[in-house]
């Protein structure tokens, strides 16, 4: 059997396309956040009055159901620059069809007259009080900015928690189309 050895030059030219790959990958993951410092915050946070519909199933297709609430919510001439997710169980702990989440949009001051119609429509309407929580932001850059962020976001407010001995009252994501950013906020208490 015959090994035809490419050319020299076409052997460099696939190294040069290589590194090109590599160097592009490494700027648009540094673009997306992968390599930022996480902070995480002590602060009282809530004061939301949220709108939405209770969804069961893998996290991963929360944003798609996000979507759906979206437009129906639009037929109401509801647009908030803020939809959130509220995640109620840890899908390491849970198989991911039964993980349940509540959906939607925060509702902004202009808006909070619509809310009877709203629960007459079948949305749930909810709020959630100001409390003592740890809180972190992460960028929104792309779509895949939603997935990233939870992956750094929430080892480094379980290892916040576990440390301070606090549990974990409540799991919210705001994301702020306008400011372009992921609040991440776990109100907690202490054991």
């Amino acid at each position: 059997m015959f090994f035809i050895k490419p050319p020299m030059r076409n052997l460099k030219i696939i190294l040069i396309l290589f590194a090109l790959l590599i160097v592009s990958a490494f700027f648009y993951s540094l673009y997306l956040g992968v390599f930022s410092k996480i902070t995480v915050d002590e602060k009282v946070d809530g004061g939301y009055k949220l709108v939405g519909l209770e969804f069961k199933g893998p996290y991963s297709k929360a944003g798609q159901f996000m979507a759906e609430v979206d437009e129906k919510l639009s037929a109401y001439d509801i647009r908030s620059q803020r939809s959130f997710g509220i995640y109620y169980d840890n899908p390491k702990n849970i198989l991911p069809a039964n993980c349940r989440s509540f959906v939607g949009v925060v509702l902004e001051k202009e808006d909070i007259d619509k809310i009877q119609k709203l629960k007459f429509a079948g949305f749930k309407v909810d709020s959630i009080s100001k409390a003592n929580s740890i809180v972190s932001y992460f960028p929104i850059k792309s779509s895949l900015s939603y997935m990233i962020g939870a992956m750094k976001v929430y080892p480094k407010l379980t290892k916040y928690m576990n440390a301070k001995v606090y549990s974990s009252s409540l799991s919210l994501e705001i994301y702020d189309k306008k400011n372009k950013k992921i609040t991440f906020v776990m109100q907690y208490i202490s054991k």
